[in-house]
């Protein structure tokens, strides 16, 4: 089996964690067999998945129950959580409640946060919470007898099946109208408690307690004759009361035994009841008539409680989102009022800066064209021919004039003397004439000097 069990689940996301947890969740409940189906999804798609299909046993008021569940293990496990129903046998039908669907699927919140679990969930505690939830909330019942066949007599039947004597003859007139207005009470509807006047309340105990055996058809012993269940003759379900008034109708009346002899016969009967088969399936026990009609779904304490502990928190969490809103509204206020500020800063700022860029494209077309003006200038400058340096530069009078030539000329004598000099170190010229040259500059420079100064005192240059 397990060989077979990993082979199935080759094609599975997590293949080793959902064959540890279907082996787990098989040694837990030895009832549950694994098998591959084909599973039609509510869009119509069709895929094959492991089931574990079988029985959940389960302990009802020291009673136990085996539960027949079906358990689909989808192939993005443990990503997804398993699809869990609860599968019917023949005669049952499923009862819907808080955590069982019409068509029998599991709805639990551990399912529904089963991707918040982060792969601590598992097969094996999701079985544990089921347990407990089929413990409370029981959601398959026995399905209800089908009807007789038209024109059926379970009167004649049970006495020709059992041999028993013929039946009594009819009752007196007053008998039968008696009992014809009974009948016709028990076809009504009941009267709501609110609208049973206190005068009526008398009469309605003595008619129960003349008509017993009219009232309490249950109690009679034909279930160990007819072999019918014993609610396929209440009156409290509609389609049987009308087919059993039809049958009485047909059938010969006779006088009604009193009720002293219905209760020892009902006395009897009890006593003679046989024990409780133990062997049997739970689910093929039958169910306890129901008299009455079906009370309403009392209030669940835990639900309110919870209701109430969400409504107080979410209260909580708005009050306090209100106060932190109005503590922030102060700031915001603040920051909108700076923002103000810089937004018509920044507007004046932008305008001083379009001018700026206004004035600077100008200048920019200015400096443009001189640059032109100068390259055409400079371009028709080279074609002419250099002008005379000594022309160009004039004095304004003549003693200026010869101070410029003084200067000049002295400028020329030191700058001679300067390369007299390396001249001498390289061996170009020899010591007498460095010598000669040296005296004959230096005279002519002092000179230059001397009458340069002369000028220059004359023109108040002192």
């Amino acid at each position: 089996l397990l060989a077979w069990l990993h082979n199935a689940l080759l094609e599975y996301e997590d293949r080793q964690k959902a064959y540890a947890d279907v082996v787990n969740a098989l040694s837990r409940e030895r009832s549950l067999r694994p098998r591959m189906e084909a599973y039609t999804a509510e869009n119509g798609t069709s895929s094959l998945l492991l089931v574990l299909a079988g029985t959940l046993k389960v302990n009802v008021k020291g009673v136990f129950y085996h539960f027949p569940v079906s358990l689909w293990v989808p192939r993005l496990y443990p990503h997804e959580p398993p699809l869990v129903y609860v599968t019917p046998r023949q005669g049952t039908t499923i009862q819907p409640g808080h955590h069982v669907a019409v068509d029998g699927r599991v709805c639990h919140p551990y399912l529904r946060d089963w991707g918040q679990s982060q792969g601590r969930a598992s097969i094996v505690e999701f079985l544990d919470i089921l347990t407990g939830v089929l413990e409370h909330e029981q959601p398959i019942n026995e399905a209800g007898p089908p009807l007789p066949p038209k024109g059926y007599n379970s009167d004649k039947k049970v006495a020709h099946s059992q041999g028993l004597p013929p039946p009594r003859p009819p009752k007196p007139w007053g008998a039968r109208q008696q009992t014809e207005q009974v009948e016709a009470r028990y076809r009504a509807p009941l009267p709501l408690p609110s609208q049973v006047l206190p005068q009526q309340i008398p009469q309605w105990t003595s008619l129960q307690r003349q008509q017993r055996y009219l009232q309490s058809p249950q109690q009679l012993p034909l279930k160990s004759h007819s072999g019918l269940p014993t609610h396929y003759f209440s009156f409290y379900r509609p389609e049987f009361q009308s087919r059993l008034f039809q049958l009485r109708a047909d059938s010969p009346q006779y006088p009604r035994p009193n009720s002293r002899e219905i209760h020892s016969s009902d006395v009897s009967h009890r006593a003679r009841k046989a024990p409780q088969d133990l062997l049997s399936d739970a689910f093929e026990k039958s169910q306890p008539v129901v008299e009455n009609p079906i009370p309403p779904i009392a209030p669940n304490p835990e639900k309110e409680r919870l209701l109430q502990l969400l409504s107080t928190s979410f209260a909580a969490q708005a009050r306090s989102k209100v106060d932190q809103a109005k503590t922030a509204a102060s700031d915001l206020q603040a920051q909108a009022q700076a923002l103000t500020k810089a937004q018509s800063r920044l507007e004046s700022e932008l305008a001083f800066l379009e001018s700026l860029s206004l004035t600077l494209d100008a200048n920019e077309r200015i400096l443009h064209q001189a640059i032109a003006d100068c390259e055409r200038t400079a371009q028709l400058a080279g074609k002419k021919p250099e002008p005379p340096i000594d022309e160009i530069l004039l004095a304004p009078t003549t003693v200026e004039n010869q101070l410029w030539s003084l200067c000049a000329d002295e400028a020329a004598c030191r700058e001679a003397m300067g390369v007299l000099l390396p001249a001498l170190d390289r061996g170009r010229i020899s010591t007498e004439v460095f010598v000669k040259q040296m005296r004959a500059l230096s005279r002519e420079a002092f000179q230059k000097m001397a009458l340069a100064r002369k000028c220059a005192h004359r023109l108040g240059l002192d």
